[in-house]
């Protein structure tokens, strides 16, 4: 009775190991995905500069031949290259604590990457369409406002992560910088795509503040204080049995 007893517990831990493993899913491939992503996307920035053609009159002086015609695209992919390494440093930051992740973090970061990879279109059209166009303050809202997008996107991972200890590689303690962190950022960049309908090009200048956020963060983070979860089950760490290989 007792043995009968037994075998019944170990197979609903077993199986409750199982769905708990099949309502999450690893973090590792999704990593390595990103980053491929991401690097292709940083990538795609340069190409508009590879087309650049000098004209044989301006042999002499190519450099400032570039810069007179090409300065605002020069500008543009330089902003955008910054902005987009910031953005997949966050990324890795946030992504490395996580050993698993939700289908709804899954579908948040396809978003994020969505982001990452349409950043480099209106980066290039904002290089070619001159600031004293009409529909300049548009582009430049849309430039930012893609931006925001990402920012919203590493947000709501973070808030559907942050009271699921199972997910954490370390869970017993959750830092409250990892979500003082991204709320700052995304809040700025919905000011700065506010700002973007009113005052156009000048807006994208207010991205160097992304600094100044990483300074205050920074600061939030020396004041936060990691906050206790509940204990995860010990059945969680054991690994998920396999029933085609019994």
């Amino acid at each position: 009775m007792r043995a009968a007893s037994g075998a019944t517990c170990e197979y609903l831990r077993v199986a409750k190991t199982a769905t708990e493993e099949e309502r999450t899913h690893s973090t590792e491939r999704l990593i390595a995905f990103s980053d491929g992503i991401v690097a292709v996307a940083i990538t795609v920035l340069v190409l508009p500069l590879t087309d650049i053609e000098l004209p044989e009159s301006e042999h002499a002086n190519p450099l400032s031949y570039v810069w007179n015609e090409y300065g605002q695209i020069i500008i543009s992919f330089t902003v955008t290259w910054f902005v987009i390494f910031a953005f997949w440093s966050a990324h890795h930051r946030s992504w490395g604590s996580y050993r698993r992740a939700t289908s709804f973090m899954v579908r948040c970061n396809m978003f994020w990457l969505l982001g990452i990879v349409v950043l480099p279109f209106p980066t290039n059209l904002i290089g070619q369409v001159h600031s004293n166009t009409d529909g300049h303050q548009g582009l430049v809202a849309f430039y930012i406002g893609v931006m925001f997008m990402i920012s919203l996107m590493m947000l709501l991972v973070h808030l559907d992560a942050q009271n699921r200890p199972e997910l954490y590689e370390n869970e017993q303690k959750w830092d409250a910088s990892h979500t003082s962190r991204p709320l700052i950022f995304t809040a700025y960049l919905g000011i700065c795509t506010i700002a973007a309908i009113f005052i156009g090009y000048y807006a994208t200048w207010a991205l160097l503040g992304l600094f100044a956020m990483g300074w205050l963060t920074d600061a939030v983070d020396k004041r936060a204080k990691p906050v206790e979860l509940k204990e995860r089950p010990a059945h969680w760490d054991e690994p998920t049995v396999d029933a085609n290989n019994e």
